[in-house]
């Protein structure tokens, strides 16, 4: 296993050597399934279709089938791709452990423990 910052190699990562943590340069952007529905407004929907403009119209995002079949006022339906950022865990050595790192388990948060100092402020 390598840190996910220096890449220094740790071995067998444990609380003795590593800190496994969440942070903000673990956030990756991964592209999602979205399904996009084009909505009729509820003040709009007695008028005929023909007579619909986009001031009649919105519409609603959900990553879940479910939602997108199920919503009374939809007239479209598309499934697109969209970027969403995601949250990832890191593992890293104890050199580069950052004070904003929130730790799951490892040397620092034993470490705090053991000196009775608050973790994860």
């Amino acid at each position: 296993m390598n840190c996910a910052r220096c890449n220094k190699d740790l071995g067998h990562a444990d609380d003795k050597n590593a800190d496994y943590v969440i942070a903000d340069d673990g956030i990756i952007i991964e592209p999602r399934e979205v399904y996009v529905n084009t909505e009729v407004k509820a003040e709009s929907l007695g008028k005929p279709p023909a007579e619909l403009t986009e001031d009649d119209l919105t519409t609603y995002e959900t990553l879940f089938a479910r939602d997108a079949l199920l919503r009374p006022n939809a007239i479209k339906t598309q499934l697109i791709v969209k970027d969403f950022p995601v949250q990832k865990t890191l593992l890293v050595c104890p050199e580069c452990y950052r004070d904003t790192d929130f730790i799951i388990w490892g040397v620092h948060k034993v470490k705090a423990v053991h000196e009775s100092k608050p973790v994860n402020k």
